[in-house]
Formats: structure tokens, C-alpha cells, sequence
């Protein structure tokens, strides 16, 4: 049973401006009994209690918190049986739970949100109304570890259920939120155009988070051997999924950096076959990913799902090409040396070093035009 006596004894304390001293010479105790009967490493004896109470002027139950204590628990079990009801699809019968454990704990963030949720279900303009004003009252007090905006999210969803799409779309625009939340808030607010806009952007950055994930998990030490390979493999497909014949406009050089990493794991588990179709698809991705325009013009995705999709890249040409950095990591890395000389290599090696050619030439090219455009006269 947590009781409250040491914050409660330390709030009465200061309201009458005493120190602990003060107060052990009013009980007949020490100082330092009064400290540690604050800090909670000890309790006052039954008489102690009992004097407490009465120089305050609460009754006993009230200093030792049993009152709160009754409240709390009676909230938590207004709570549970409301969320009894509301798994049930009984939202009617659970509201009136949720405003007495709002009505013993008006601060209380959780019971505050789930009043709300529950208005929402009604559809009514007055419980609408009412949400929003329990949701502001929440977001006033929301947790500070809290970092994903729930009450704030709640708000914004409530005034798009209420017809108030505008107001709902500007006020989600200035949430702080992580991006794929703010993508997830935004598709369900937006309509036409702008809400295909919104969830082309959601599926694009899903895609990445997932891949990104296993990338990650494959790096540590529970995966190895066959099941890592199989991991891996798994991401190519997810892009293959949304996207039309490869064509991961924004994302070749990612998928490129997984067929690598399973070429490598094909090699050493002595699947040679497997490994040259890895490199393969690797240098295909690279290339597509040195090839793409630097020069700001738009390249637009071919694939259903995202046919109102483009993107614009900036100039690669000062970082180099994935095309020679792959060539060069052949040539040179000794986990190549007895596959190097194969003549399913010269493919491979020839595509990457062409296209690593025309990345210098382009880079060349630029570098002239930019001295040609800085030179006076």
C-alpha cells in the first residue's frame, strides 16, 4: 500500500513555515526524525501520527494519504471497467465511468484522453465540442517524455471529424512530430490530390524505416549465415513490391548497398552463382543511381502507386560514383580474389567503370562551365 505521508507531512510543514527542527519540538522529536520521516526512511509511531494530524488540524487518514490512496484506487478500477465497456463497442455506458475518475483526478493526462476518445465515438457537434475541450485540458498536461504529440494528434483528428478540415490540416502542419508520423497524421486529415501527395510520402519513407531496420538487426550477432542472406534478401523485394521494374527512383543506391552485402555473404558461403547475381543487381542499381540527373531537372517514378511522385537530385559529380567506388572494391578487396579473374566478372566490371567514366566526364564538364560562368568578361 504506498501511503503519502512523507509529501504530506512536508506540504503541511511548509504551510506553516516551520523547519524540521520546529516541528520535532512541537512532536517532542528530533530534527532529524522529522527529516527522515519526509525523505520516507521512516514512519511516525501511531501517537506521533495522531499529535500530527491534530496540530495541523486534518484528520488522520488525510495525513497519512488513505484518502487519496481510496481515490486512486477507485479511479484505476473506473478505468478498467470502462475499457471493458469500450472494447465492447459499449462507448455510451463507459463515459460516465471516465467523468468520475476525471472528477476525483481533473489533472490526470490519461483518464483526461480517454474521456475524450470516448466523446469522439458519439459523432454528436456537443461531444465533438466537448473532446476538444477535454483534449486542450490534456495537452496542458502532457507528459514531458511524451515526444509523439498524442494529445495534439487527438486535436487535430477531432476537428477533421467535426468538419473543420482546414483548421485541422494547418494546426497538423505545425506539430512537431517524427516525420512518419506527421505523414500517418496528415493522410488522414488531407483529401484528392494533396492526401495522395501525403501517403505516396508515407509509403516512401515506411519502405526506407523497414529497410533500414533489418540492415541494422543483420549487422548484430542474432542473424548469421543463410538466415541473414534471407533477411536481407527480403528488402529488395519490399521495393519490388511498390515499384515497377526497379524503378526505386529515390533509392538505388540503398537497395544497391543490400545486393552488395549479400553478394558478400553468397561468396562466403561458396555460392558463387548467387553471388554473381547479387553483384549484378548491384551495379545495375548503382549505375541507375549514377545516372541519375544532377542538374535539378525532375525524374519521375513510373510505378502505379506512384505516378504523381518526382524528385530532383542535386549534382553527385564532387562525391564520386557508386559505380567506381564498386569497380575499385572489386579490383582490390580480398574476398574477390577468387572470383576476380571470372568471366562473369567482365560484365559486371565493364558496366560499372563505363558509367564511372561518364561521372568523370560529366564531373569535368562542370567544373569547366562553373570556371567559365566565375571567369570576368
Amino acid at each position: 500500500m504506498n501511503l503519502s505521508i512523507a509529501d504530506n507531512l512536508k506540504r503541511l510543514r511548509r504551510g506553516r513555515n516551520l523547519t524540521q527542527e520546529e516541528l520535532g519540538n512541537i512532536l517532542g522529536v528530533s530534527g532529524q526524525a522529522v527529516s527522515k520521516w519526509e525523505c520516507g526512511t521512516g514512519i511516525p509511531d501511531l501517537p506521533l501520527l495522531i499529535a500530527a494530524a491534530s496540530f495541523f488540524g486534518v484528520s488522520l487518514d488525510d495525513l497519512i494519504g488513505m484518502n487519496e490512496l481510496r481515490s486512486r484506487e477507485r479511479r484505476d478500477a473506473l478505468m478498467e471497467k470502462a475499457e471493458v465497456l469500450s472494447v465492447n463497442n459499449c462507448h455510451a455506458e463507459a463515459i460516465p465511468l471516465l467523468r468520475e475518475a476525471v472528477s476525483l483526478f481533473p489533472d490526470d493526462w490519461e483518464a483526461l484522453n480517454r474521456l475524450a476518445s470516448e466523446m469522439r465515438h458519439s459523432g454528436s457537434p456537443e461531444d465533438l465540442g466537448e473532446a476538444i475541450r477535454l483534449y486542450e485540458r490534456a495537452a496542458s498536461l502532457e507528459p514531458p517524455w511524451n515526444l509523439s504529440g498524442v494529445t495534439e494528434k487527438q486535436i487535430c483528428m477531432t476537428l477533421g471529424q467535426m468538419g473543420k478540415k482546414e483548421e485541422a490540416v494547418e494546426r497538423a502542419k505545425k506539430l512537431r512530430l517524427p516525420l512518419v508520423e506527421h505523414c500517418d497524421l496528415m493522410t488522414r486529415l488531407t483529401d484528392g490530390e494533396e492526401n495522395v501527395e501525403w501517403s505516396q510520402k508515407l509509403m516512401e519513407l515506411c519502405v526506407m524505416s523497414i529497410a533500414d531496420t533489418i540492415n541494422s538487426i543483420t549487422e548484430g550477432m542474432r542473424y548469421q549465415g543463410e538466415e541473414r542472406i534471407t533477411l536481407l534478401r527480403k528488402i529488395p523485394a519490399l521495393f519490388d513490391l511498390l515499384y515497377d521494374d526497379g524503378d526505386c527512383y529515390i533509392s538505388f543506391a540503398t537497395v544497391s548497398r543490400v545486393w552488395w552485402r549479400i553478394a558478400h555473404l553468397e561468396l562466403k558461403a561458396g555460392r558463387e552463382d548467387k553471388a554473381f547475381e547479387a553483384l549484378g543487381e548491384c551495379a545495375r542499381l548503382a549505375v541507375l543511381n549514377d545516372r541519375l540527373p544532377g542538374d535539378g531537372s525532375e525524374v519521375r517514378c513510373t510505378s502505379p502507386l506512384f505516378d504523381a511522385r518526382s524528385a530532383s537530385f542535386p549534382d553527385k559529380t564532387e562525391r564520386g560514383s557508386y559505380s567506381g567506388s564498386y569497380a575499385r572494391a572489386i579490383r582490390r578487396m580480398p574476398e574477390f580474389d577468387g572470383v576476380r579473374d571470372d568471366p562473369r566478372m567482365i560484365p559486371i566490371l565493364t558496366l560499372l567503370d563505363e558509367v564511372h567514366a561518364e561521372t568523370e566526364i560529366r564531373k569535368k564538364e562542370r567544373c569547366m562551365q562553373s570556371r567559365a560562368d566565375t571567369t570576368p568578361g
